[in-house]
């Protein structure tokens, strides 16, 4: 069977530099690979808007683009095709690091490149490249495939509680709030599956702008208000003073809000506490959401943000079990807008959650 002939667009505004990647792919491809150059970044464009290539080499030093917009221009004109990058510097690298960050699927120095290992990053590169657009249709498939139907099921069983059916013995609506509990936890698992997949695969685009943690709570507080009276637990929200909006996407601001707030209900006996304040020695807003439930022992604090990891303390008589996963996508929102966040509990004295974001 004839081997796939890769069309790779090398770009390079050094023409000998551009010669030694192509020499070292000759060599090592064996005629497996097609190569095209471009000089800058205008150059670039005009040949991905003519031409599809397997795979975009890049040097981020471009006579018309510099460091880490260039391989953002790149990517988004063409974020289906795997990028390497190539870097000549410590401070390139430090840039590529960023860029495998934002999608880009390896890197390489060109101080130390051969032959061989470029070929490999080729390779893995496009490899990689294929599982990443699996996990994308897998994603899509579940979202519309998966949610549907369940959509579907609970519409059904709501509708016998409600007696569309005809009346049901007590020990029949006891067996249909059961299954609704539990079509309830499914619908979490894949929410929260799929939004760590997301988030992980770097698909996720931010829109980032001013947002106002004090209005983001109070829509918090009117979210969560039902369930808090019904349990009687008071939400309790502090503010500093004079606290200024944060740079971030709202939604996904309100997204690690819901679910903090939501497990820290969870646990609660009698409150829950939002502050926030300001640290002027980092340039940073303080977070702090606290409840006063059972807490958590010191050995397990460390197992939180790990995924479908559940530390086991008591929830406050909800009945709900989490799906492990909260916290995980937590930690990754907080890592996309470049912040902090840990956990403080003592067994017995509730839990504290803090993070913290830039200005």
């Amino acid at each position: 069977m004839t081997e796939k002939i890769l069309k790779i667009l090398l770009i390079e505004d050094e023409a000998a530099q551009a010669r030694l990647v192509q020499e070292m792919i000759q060599e090592e491809g064996k005629g497996s690979v097609e190569l095209e150059w471009a000089s800058s970044l205008k150059e670039t464009l005009s040949k991905l808007d003519h031409s599809s290539y397997d795979l975009i080499l890049t040097d981020l030093a471009l006579p018309d683009s510099f460091g880490l917009v260039t391989f953002e221009k790149i990517h988004a004109k063409t974020p289906h095709i795997p990028i390497i990058v190539l870097t000549g510097t410590i401070e390139d690298d430090e840039v590529a690091l960023e860029a495998l960050k934002k999608g880009a699927q390896d890197y390489l120095s060109k101080n130390t490149m051969s032959g061989f290992l470029l070929m490999r990053a080729i390779r893995y590169a496009i490899e990689r490249k294929k599982l990443d657009q699996l996990k994308e249709e897998f994603i899509h498939t579940v979202s519309h495939e998966v949610r549907t139907p369940l959509t579907v099921v609970r519409g059904t069983i709501d509708n016998l509680l409600q007696g569309v059916g005809g009346t049901l013995s007590e020990k029949q609506g006891q067996m249909l709030r059961l299954g609704l509990r539990n079509l309830d936890r499914l619908g979490r698992i894949i929410h929260d599956v799929l939004d760590l997949a997301r988030l992980e695969s770097g698909k996720i685009q931010m829109s980032p702008g001013s947002v106002d943690l004090k209005d983001l709570v109070q829509e918090l507080i009117d979210i969560f208000g039902a369930e808090a009276r019904e349990r009687e637990i008071k939400i309790i929200s502090e503010f500093e003073s004079g606290l200024k909006p944060v740079r971030g996407d709202r939604d996904l601001l309100l997204q690690l809000f819901v679910n903090l707030v939501g497990n820290a209900l969870r646990y609660a006996r009698s409150r829950v506490e939002i502050s926030a304040k300001l640290l002027p020695s980092s340039h940073e807003v303080l977070v702090a959401v606290v409840d006063d439930g059972p807490g958590i022992p010191k050995e397990r604090i460390g197992d939180l943000f790990q995924k479908f990891v559940q530390v086991g303390r008591p929830s406050g008589g909800t009945g709900y079990k989490g799906t492990g996963l909260g916290l995980v996508i937590c930690k990754d929102i907080i890592q996309l807008h470049k912040g902090r966040i840990w956990c403080e509990s003592e067994e017995g004295a509730g839990a504290r959650f803090f993070f913290a974001l830039p200005l």
